[in-house]
């Protein structure tokens, strides 16, 4: 199993218990609340982006592999 194989399947177990994620889009972070989601995919809102970007709530999906934290909104 490739590291990139096990990361995603590692997130993707991550997805059942808390309700955020994290991507990079241009250079900037930004908050998804996810809304679903499949091994592949996510599905959700953004709720935290750069005002420059116009992407706060938007929906957008997002690779697996785009995520880099997965996250309640608490624990930040």
């Amino acid at each position: 199993m490739s590291m990139v194989t096990k990361k995603s399947e590692e997130l993707f177990s991550q997805l059942f218990e808390r309700s955020h994620i994290s991507v990079i889009r241009g250079d900037s972070e930004i908050i998804i609340e996810v809304y679903c989601f499949n091994k592949s995919w996510v599905h959700g809102k953004v709720v935290q982006a750069p005002e420059a970007s116009a992407l706060k709530g938007d929906w957008i999906d997002v690779s697996i592999s785009e995520i880099i934290d997965v996250f309640d909104p608490w624990e930040r």
